[in-house]
């Protein structure tokens, strides 16, 4: 799903193939912190916190939900790197 998600963006892919790469901060951070997030299997998830948490916590139970972070992750990692035309 990583890479479907960097695959969605493909004209920013096109520019870092090519080399043309220009590094946005302010989507890089996010793009990591997603990626960590989604990352992480939902098992770690329940087994450190527990289910009946709060919701930003139980989300990450959904596989739908880290999968969508991990679209998202990808998206904003390629637009942080490649340049936009």
């Amino acid at each position: 799903m990583f890479l479907f998600g960097v695959v969605i963006e493909w004209k920013a892919l096109y520019n870092v193939i090519k080399g043309h790469i220009k590094v946005s901060w302010r989507l890089l951070i996010p793009a990591i912190v997603l990626g960590i997030i989604s990352f992480i299997p939902r098992q770690y998830w329940v087994l450190w916190f527990g289910l009946g948490l709060p919701f930003y916590i139980d989300m990450l139970w959904k596989p739908e939900i880290q999968t969508l972070i991990t679209v998202l992750s990808g998206i904003l990692l390629i637009r942080s790197l490649g340049e936009r035309e």
